[in-house]
């Protein structure tokens, strides 16, 4: 071979290089800890769709959250939250003294969205407080071996922790709290570990 034919070959080899490193890098955007993570956009929704495969089932589950798992990697939890969650029913409540707005509801959606299809355990609403529309009461002092709850309140500090076996989302705002609830969905799924 000539000088010219050696360096056309080896142009071209390099130039499949880098157009194979580059499909593997967009491949390796869309996996998050193994998972794949994909952006949804769709009449004005903005999103993700997580597919998880659960419980031996052939058939993975399509998981919908507003956030990515990278953008919640700042907001501290609890490592021992799906144990505490690992009941016949789940209670989501809020202090409604608070007056949240349909933000709050979207946070409970998050959680109910991931819980009902994926572990079929009931998703239940509740207040912490009576404020006499006959809805159920239920704080952290609710929690049974049966009845897990989730309180989702405002506070000082974006975090999802855990006290005496309740599960609690705390967020400065209620965008906060929908990524508390995002993350919590992440983590019960095992996707943020």
């Amino acid at each position: 071979m000539k000088k010219r034919e050696i360096m056309i070959v080896i142009v071209l080899i390099a130039i499949l290089a880098v157009i194979i490193i580059s499909i593997n890098l967009i491949k390796d955007q869309k996996k998050y800890n193994g998972f794949e993570v994909e952006k949804v956009v769709s009449q004005g929704y903005e999103g993700y769709t997580t597919k998880v495969y659960m419980n031996n089932i052939a058939e993975p589950f399509y998981v919908n959250t507003r956030y990515h798992p990278k953008d919640l990697e700042d907001i501290p939890y609890d490592s021992k939250i799906k144990e505490k969650l690992n009941k016949k029913k789940i209670y989501i409540t809020i202090d409604p003294t608070q007056n949240m707005t349909g933000k709050t509801t979207i946070a409970a959606l998050e959680i109910n969205n991931m819980v009902e299809p994926v572990y079929n355990i009931e998703v239940l609403s509740a207040l912490t407080k009576d404020i006499g529309n006959n809805m159920t009461i239920m704080d952290c002092n609710s929690v049974t071996s049966e009845n897990a709850v989730i309180w989702i309140k405002l506070g000082e500090n974006n975090r999802v922790y855990t006290e005496n076996n309740c599960v609690i989302i705390e967020g400065q705002t209620q965008d906060n709290l929908i990524k508390g609830a995002d993350l919590l969905d992440f983590v019960v799924l095992g996707v943020v570990k």
